[in-house]
């Protein structure tokens, strides 16, 4: 079963000399479903365009898939110091993507969880930054769905 829920979202590019970027913050209502062995949270995010990207987090166990639809698409997957490579897609064609994560964190997966993820970007061979995403969510009440 479903349920609906309010998903918040922060995402900064930490540059290691305190001059960070400023953080990218969007809040959206997604769905929630429970899984036997974990959680899945949909919603969609919105560009600066004003065209939206649909975005399916997938947490079981230790390890998190973070799916990005659109045509800036992409499939990433997270578990502590574990090497991932896949592909960013464009309009353009795809590019190499490599993802070494440095901070996995799971909490809840009931009326309220939270992923914060920290990782090493690298899209075609070229290190990208050091990456911070907070996910955060809470199932809302029957009476605001």
């Amino acid at each position: 079963m479903e349920e609906k829920v309010l998903v918040s979202v922060i995402g900064t590019t930490l540059s290691g000399d305190g001059a960070d970027d400023a953080p990218v913050k969007t809040t959206s209502r997604g769905t929630l479903e429970r899984l036997l062995d974990g959680w899945q949270l949909r919603y969609e995010e919105k560009q600066e365009d004003g065209s939206s990207q649909p975005v399916r987090f997938t947490v079981r166990g230790d390890l998190v898939e973070m799916e990005r639809g659109g045509e800036y698409g992409t499939l990433m997957s997270f578990r502590r110091n574990q090497l991932y490579q896949g592909k960013y897609r464009t309009p353009y064609g795809s590019l190499a993507m490599q993802i070494t994560p440095k901070q996995v964190e799971i909490a809840g997966g009931g009326e309220r969880g939270s992923v914060l993820l920290v990782y090493a970007l690298a899209i075609q061979g070229q290190y990208s930054g050091l990456h911070r995403l907070e996910l955060k969510y809470h199932v809302l009440p029957k009476h605001l769905c």
